[in-house]
């Protein structure tokens, strides 16, 4: 398709309908570094596609395609140059770990606009040499000790739009980062989520003494026990009524029994006539007859 561009250097195919690269779309293109297929409808790749670009690509971008994790993992793994990668906008609520283990060059990732719930930490120390970083728009409530030091050795850090939770133990750590290390200008610009009073507050704007307190451990514990109360109550209401019903069934029974009994005794001509002319009626004696003239 560019083999006429053989010193094409950037070749941006975003904001596309395309479905597939054919095999031969990238052919005689050995200078490309920098390839976008972003916001398209690719789900897989064929590998020979990108078999002219191996030894010159230095950064791809994958970002909002149907693509799932592993047709991306597959392709990485014959772009070990590759340093900087795209994955953006596709609805990613984890990443192996060892997702980047053959790519050690790696100096920017974006994972933004995904589902991601706790930082990827050992994702990050496979990626040694990063230095842009974004994460924003995620659902990261917090960030721990060994995240933030992780952190500090990247240069470049979006954070921003996650749904960071205010209270002490939650984002006292990262307060205590934002005033004494590099991470200053990075976590000024963050808001809280939650609690409601805090919505919208930026941490620039915030001090120890306004967090939330962290749930106590008795408060903990209570909670779990009256859980487990009312979980013990809801089966004692079922076995109750179990048994209600079993009993009201053996009641109607032999309240039903008795009186059929009753009528019976009354009226012993009903009974016969219920019998059928001609019927027989086996009896098996405990004797032998002994026939008679023996």
């Amino acid at each position: 398709m560019f083999g006429r561009n053989r010193e094409l250097r950037v070749l941006s195919l975003a904001h596309n309908r395309l479905a597939l690269l054919a095999p031969a779309a990238l052919a005689n293109l050995t200078n490309l570094t920098h390839l976008d297929i972003s916001h398209n409808k690719i789900d897989r790749f064929h590998l020979q596609t990108f078999a002219p670009v191996v030894d010159c690509l230095k950064t791809i971008n994958f970002s909002g395609n149907n693509l799932a994790l592993n047709e991306i993992a597959i392709l990485l793994q014959i772009l070990p140059e590759i340093e900087g990668v795209g994955l953006a906008n596709l609805s990613l609520p984890e990443i192996p770990p060892n997702f980047f283990i053959y790519n050690e060059r790696l100096i920017a990732l974006d994972i933004s606009w995904n589902k991601l719930t706790t930082f990827p930490f050992k994702l990050l120390t496979k990626t040694k040499l990063l230095q842009r970083f974004d994460i924003s728009h995620n659902k990261l409530q917090t960030l721990g000790e060994m995240d933030l030091q992780r952190l500090e050795a990247i240069a470049q850090v979006n954070l921003v739009k996650n749904i960071w939770h205010c209270d002490q133990c939650s984002a006292g750590t990262m307060l205590v980062y934002m005033t004494t290390t590099v991470l200053n200008s990075t976590l000024r610009q963050l808001k809280c989520y939650s609690p409601l009073r805090l919505r919208g507050v930026s941490f620039a704007e915030m001090s120890f003494d306004r967090l939330d307190p962290c749930p106590s451990t008795h408060e903990a514990q209570m909670s779990v026990i009256a859980g487990l109360m009312l979980l013990c109550v809801a089966v004692l209401a079922a076995v109750a009524g179990a048994l209600c019903c079993t009993r009201r069934r053996a009641a109607h029974y032999y309240t039903n029994e008795e009186k059929r009994r009753e009528h019976e005794h009354e009226h012993p001509d009903e009974l016969l006539s219920h019998t059928e002319l001609g019927s027989v009626a086996t009896i098996h004696a405990p004797y032998h007859l002994v026939p008679k003239g023996s």
